[in-house]
């Protein structure tokens, strides 16, 4: 389902979305690739961002990319 998946913080202070990961996820599209972010990663425990991330990966799965910014 996703040749991408990129894996988003919450940033505390104030609440929002990090922009960069939705840069690169847009980027990405315009040349030609399946890109998945999943937000929150950081509220979320291990076990709920595998069970998320796994509905995602398929063969042509390239990368599991991690936005670390606000974690």
């Amino acid at each position: 389902m996703a040749h991408i998946i990129l894996w988003n913080s919450l940033a505390d202070a104030g609440g929002a979305r990090a922009l960069g990961p939705y840069q690169l996820g847009s980027w990405l599209r315009h040349n030609g690739y399946v890109v998945k972010v999943i937000d929150f990663c950081n509220r979320l425990t291990t076990e709920q961002l595998v069970t998320i991330t796994e509905k995602y990966i398929e063969p042509q799965t390239l990368t599991i990319g991690v936005s670390g910014t606000f974690w």
